[in-house]
């Protein structure tokens, strides 16, 4: 079932004036810019909702298979950044991935709107950050991806793990975007988008990893923004 729908991408702002797609249950909207597939907002989970799902999430230390995961991000960024003052940002109740960084060495802050929500955590700059999973949940990716970037030092680095909508994926039969609390989904294209837009350079990783680096030209953010630690090795 397709009807139409206007509004505003919620990544690159272009106005999209087109038919939604029905999958699951839910309404989605394809941007022509930078191939985000957003859910319309009507569609979303309330935060309690959104919260409680999250808790189902049986992911914590104890859990070997969890913590590989988790190293398919961290293994190839600290191969990049030997020390420093690291954010997990979207960080989930566990705290897995900052506990098997300080095990490494790293200081690493948590950050959760959910789990970890102290506000103060955003006022400074780091050396990397670390988002796993968490791209996808972004209502508003534009605000994230820009936040992300403002809170990188120059030469910082983000490693970013999502799954990519492939060229020709139909979005009613992935199942990536069966899960309600998945409301932006990307595309290479889309990584391309805003690496270009931040100026970030961008290499992958492995399957579902990408580690983007902002300019070492970068001017300093002034403002609230502090510097967090030492700089980059």
């Amino acid at each position: 079932m397709e009807s139409r729908s206007q509004q505003h991408c919620p990544l690159c702002s272009s106005g999209i004036s087109s038919k939604q797609i029905h999958a699951f249950r839910r309404g989605y909207l394809t941007c022509p810019r930078c191939a985000l597939v957003f859910m319309l907002p009507e569609y979303r989970l309330a935060a309690s909702a959104e919260e409680a799902r999250y808790l189902l999430h049986q992911n914590n230390r104890a859990d070997s298979g969890y913590c590989q995961h988790l190293r398919r991000a961290i293994a190839p960024l600290t191969s990049l950044v030997t020390s420093g003052y690291g954010l997990d940002f979207g960080c989930g109740p566990s705290h897995t991935a900052s506990e098997l960084l300080e095990e490494m060495g790293y200081t690493v802050t948590n950050y959760d709107p959910f789990f970890a929500p102290d506000q103060s955590a955003l006022e400074y700059e780091y050396d990397f950050i670390l988002c796993t999973e968490v791209a996808e949940h972004f209502h508003l990716p534009f605000h994230e991806f820009d936040r992300l970037h403002r809170m990188l030092k120059p030469g910082g680095w983000l490693a970013l793990m999502t799954k990519l909508l492939e060229r020709g994926q139909a979005l009613t039969t992935w199942w990536y975007a069966k899960d309600p609390t998945h409301v932006s989904l990307y595309s290479q294209v889309s990584l391309d988008w805003i690496s270009k837009r931040w100026s970030w350079t961008m290499q992958c990783s492995s399957e579902d990893v990408y580690l983007l680096r902002k300019a070492l030209s970068c001017s300093r953010t002034r403002g609230t923004i502090q510097m967090c630690g030492s700089s980059m090795t």
